[in-house]
């Protein structure tokens, strides 16, 4: 097994499931134009609906089912303006001083996440979500546009 994917099959419906960890990210990150790379190359797995892994309301699965699994991961002090981080597994991760001006957090967990001190002008959270007593910390309220449901409700 490769240490940078987790491919497991978790139905019969053929689908392969690809959890992409964090030194993918941070590897992109480093590339020329990394935040774009980063943007496009999710942009495409959200266009081919990779992220549903199936879900019946939204027709058949893809087959590929991606998972980024960015929990406990340091990004404190990071330049990340306009990152799109739709869909990421974020608990427990410390943006603390980060620049995170237009970055994308939508269908992301946010889980006991730090931002304090993080700039977040412009950023999206539509639909993000933690466990409930367990909120993401240094958002100011007219950040909390996010849902306080169970994660195994998703």
């Amino acid at each position: 097994m490769n240490d940078l994917f987790e491919l497991s099959e978790k139905s019969s419906e053929q689908i392969i499931y690809v959890t992409i960890p964090a030194a993918i990210f941070q590897a992109v990150l480093r590339l020329p134009r990394g935040v774009k790379l980063w943007n496009d190359l999710v942009a495409f797995w959200d266009d081919e609906d990779y992220f549903l892994m199936g879900d019946a309301e939204f027709g058949p699965p893809a087959p590929i089912g991606l998972s980024l699994d960015f929990e406990n991961v340091d990004f404190s002090q990071q330049v990340l303006d306009g990152i799109d981080l739709r869909h990421a597994w974020l608990n427990s991760s410390n943006f603390s001083g980060a620049s995170l001006k237009q970055a994308r957090f939508d269908f992301a967990s946010i889980t006991a996440t730090n931002f304090q001190g993080a700039m977040v002008d412009g950023a999206s959270f539509v639909i993000a979500f933690h466990r409930p007593g367990q909120p993401p910390q240094g958002l100011s309220q007219k950040w909390l546009w996010f849902y306080d449901v169970y994660e195994d409700d998703i």
